[in-house]
């Protein structure tokens, strides 16, 4: 070796799955990680499959079909074979979660000093609080649930924003917490069909509503408020964010499957049918006969999605302003549909916001500044968007 000569070790590779586990589809990656370094996580293989579709939604069904998916998109990234993964991190859409953002408010007439004994029991009660209102939704299957996150999102110490307040005096304490959990059974199920595939102990869990929060607001939003909202098939989910807050988030029982459900009626043709022929219409290829039909019966789709999103809003919105940033996740065949809607919903512009909504749906060319993805495969943002998070979070 000469006089100048360097030795070039590779960085330390980590490779972990991935999975986004929604209510109309599965997606799942091998996921390269370099701690340590400021290489960008890479997604080095991906796969996404659809929940078989039915007319009338039943959980039990839903279930078995959704951990039949989970085997088959499992098994085709095994069959890939772009890396053994020794992690997993599951990301979980509405219905497989709940969640809920707490305030605390803690206050003493003369100043104490904050300390961990104190916020352990602030968030105890909290916790026991949260869970024993939502077991009562996971009765139907007989199940106790689990813990999946517990996040202090912000810490005011005499009202104000304190980023490490342990240690420091105050006569007032308010904290914002994001609860979630999830059915014990389901939770299990996933964990035996992932290690029926690949031979992984380790394995996360979290929301998808926190990962996409922290991603939005770490490295998307140039405002510290706005709104999530995530499409999902059989939900969608929605939350307000202030000043780098989750204040509070509401779910109702409409997404894409619905759109897919009225469209499908309307028209009398099967759901496959449906998507082929909303594609048409969407790409302005469709003739005059059938986009009569479509856009008649989307109107009335619309009215129903919007009018629960503007309930969901006003049940949230309290005494704040809502914000007029909105970032919307959705599967790219009905994304630009639903972002159309939210931007031009007349109502919530000018009774819920003070400005006209600015709707930015999501997708690969935003998220590839931070992710590097392999070109042999398509783009997937709900996957880009949960690498990030991994990556950024250390979560594993």
């Amino acid at each position: 070796m000469g006089l100048f000569s360097f030795s070039k070790k590779k960085p330390k590779r980590d490779v972990a799955l991935c999975l986004d586990i929604g209510s109309a589809n599965i997606g799942a990656s091998l996921i390269a990680l370099y701690p340590g370094t400021i290489i960008q996580p890479e997604v080095i293989s991906s796969s996404r499959k659809d929940i078989p579709f039915t007319d009338e939604l039943n959980f039990d069904d839903f279930l078995i079909a959704m951990t039949k998916t989970l085997h088959l998109v499992l098994l085709d990234i095994h069959k890939k074979a772009k890396g053994v993964p020794e992690k997993a991190f599951v990301v979980l859409a509405s219905p497989w979660y709940a969640s809920e953002t707490k305030k605390i408010h803690y206050s003493k007439d003369t100043p104490f000093t904050f300390t961990k004994e104190i916020w352990d029991a602030l968030l105890k009660d909290e916790v026991k609080h949260f869970e024993d209102e939502h077991m009562s939704k996971y009765k139907h299957i007989g199940d106790h649930a689990r813990l999946l996150e517990k996040k202090n999102i912000k810490v005011y110490l005499n009202g104000y924003d304190t980023e490490n307040p342990v240690g420091k005096k105050t006569k007032t304490l308010d904290l914002s917490l994001y609860l979630s959990m999830s059915p014990l059974s389901i939770l299990s199920l996933i964990h035996t069909k992932i290690q029926s595939v690949f031979a992984i102990d380790k394995i996360r869990f979290s929301s998808f509503l926190y990962a996409s929060f922290v991603v939005f607001r770490d490295m998307i939003s140039e405002s510290k408020d706005f709104i999530c909202i995530d499409v999902g098939g059989e939900v969608t989910d929605i939350a307000i964010i202030k000043d780098d807050a989750i204040v509070d988030s509401v779910s109702f029982p409409l997404g894409k499957n619905a759109l897919i459900r009225s469209l499908s009626k309307s028209l009398k043709v099967s759901p496959p049918d449906v998507l082929s022929l909303f594609a048409l219409y969407s790409s302005g290829r469709c003739e005059d006969k059938i986009k009569n039909k479509i856009e008649s019966a989307l109107a009335k789709i619309q009215s129903e999605w919007l009018s629960h999103f503007q309930k969901g809003l006003m049940t949230m919105k309290g005494e704040l302003e809502v914000p007029n940033a909105v970032f919307i996740t959705a599967d790219k065949d009905v994304g630009e549909w639903f972002r159309m809607a939210v931007e031009n919903d007349e109502f919530g512009q000018y009774a819920l916001s003070e400005r006209k909504f600015n709707a930015i749906l999501i997708d690969g060319s935003i998220l590839n500044r931070y992710v590097t993805w392999n070109g042999e495969l398509e783009s997937d943002p709900f996957i880009m968007l949960e690498t990030i998070f991994i990556s950024r979070n250390k979560i594993l």
